[in-house]
């Protein structure tokens, strides 16, 4: 990327709405002072999350995640597009957003991702927590605004695209009891080989610091990241500790499975969180997949994706949940229930030909949720 997209006049992209969103925002700039989130305004956000939108949030109660997620130290912000009520000096609306960049200063900020969008509905006027989200479009420019998580109702209003992610599950043939997982028995493989002269390998961070950035894996890597990105992103996290799996034929490496693992009900499961190459090395290095399942004990390994090469993903062994008989692979664990829990996304890219491949690990679906000190 080289040049930042203009806007386009008077409209928020790609917006379904026939209103005017910049006379809008003007008209309600009379009440509302909108703009970035100062360092130090941070208090008030932080209080307004714990009353009006969960109490007790895991970025009420940490600082340090808090400030991993949404401080922008080179631009002295913390990013969250708000609405301040000029009379009242109150919070009325915010809009937390990541952008791709926080995780490589090196990026250009035009990739960004939705985060908290919370509306005081008993004071505030209607549209006020759309307007939030045009103000951050107006001064940010971005090319690509995603969202993961969001509902279908809250984001049908202002994107192009919503979709559900697929989510896939590869069990362990040699797990008796499924205590995270029901309904999944019939569903175990039990022939499941690598292709000769392929192979699967931990990497430290070290070394994969020392993969060239010339190799193909990295050269359009999906989501608009860089090499970089997945070092700050996965590696550095202040908390979760994720693990890097490479994918290689003979000594090439020519694909990167990023995972954790998770714990419920006393029992453990493998959750791939992103994902770097080729969709086609997965089903390459099936066989390994399960000795690693059989290795660390666990029930499945499971894989969150939307816009990828879903028949790659299926030949390497994985299930489409969608197409079980009552089968429950749990998304939510933390806290932990034991149901299926669909994760919407939502997307819209100033290049309208361009497709996201979308992962758990993109927004801020995959972070902490409970305390854990």
């Amino acid at each position: 990327m080289t040049s930042r997209p203009k806007a386009i006049d008077g409209k928020v992209f790609n917006m379904k709405h026939e209103i005017n969103m910049d006379k809008m925002l003007e008209l309600y700039s009379k009440e509302y002072d909108f703009h970035f989130c100062r360092i130090d305004e941070i208090e008030d956000v932080v209080d307004f999350i714990d009353k009006y939108w969960k109490k007790n949030h895991i970025l009420v109660l940490s600082r340090a995640l808090l400030d991993w997620q949404h401080l922008d130290r080179q631009r002295n912000r913390y990013n969250f597009s708000l609405a301040r009520n000029r009379k009242s000096n109150e919070i009325h609306a915010l809009l937390g957003f990541i952008p791709i960049g926080q995780f490589d200063p090196a990026l250009q900020q035009y990739a960004f991702y939705g985060a908290i969008w919370k509306v005081r509905e008993d004071v505030a006027p209607v549209g006020l927590g759309i307007l939030v989200y045009h103000y951050a479009c107006k001064e940010l420019l971005p090319y690509f605004w995603g969202s993961i998580g969001i509902s279908k109702e809250g984001c049908k209003n202002y994107v192009t695209t919503i979709g559900e992610m697929e989510h896939y599950f590869l069990l362990n043939p040699q797990c008796e009891q499924f205590n995270i997982a029901q309904n999944v028995e019939k569903y175990r493989n039990f022939n499941l080989r690598n292709r000769d002269g392929w192979t699967c390998h931990p990497l430290s961070l070290q070394q994969y610091k020392s993969l060239s950035v010339k190799l193909p894996l990295f050269i359009n890597i999906y989501g608009l990241k860089t090499k970089n990105y997945y070092i700050n992103r996965y590696f550095l996290h202040p908390v979760y500790k994720y693990h890097f799996l490479a994918i290689k034929e003979g000594e090439t490496v020519k694909a990167v499975v990023i995972y954790r693992k998770c714990a419920a009900n006393n029992s453990t499961c493998l959750r791939i969180i992103d994902f770097i190459g080729k969709f086609n090395a997965l089903e390459k290095i099936s066989g390994s997949l399960i000795s690693l399942l059989v290795e660390e004990k666990c029930e499945y390994i499971d894989f969150l994706v939307a816009n990828a090469d879903f028949a790659s993903i299926e030949r390497a062994g994985f299930i489409n949940k969608k197409t079980t008989e009552n089968a429950v692979v749990p998304n939510w664990f933390e806290p932990f229930v034991q149901e299926n829990k669909p994760l919407n996304y939502s997307f819209w890219c100033y290049d309208h030909g361009y497709l996201p491949i979308l992962f758990k690990g993109d927004s801020d679906q995959d972070r902490p949720n409970l305390p854990w000190w």
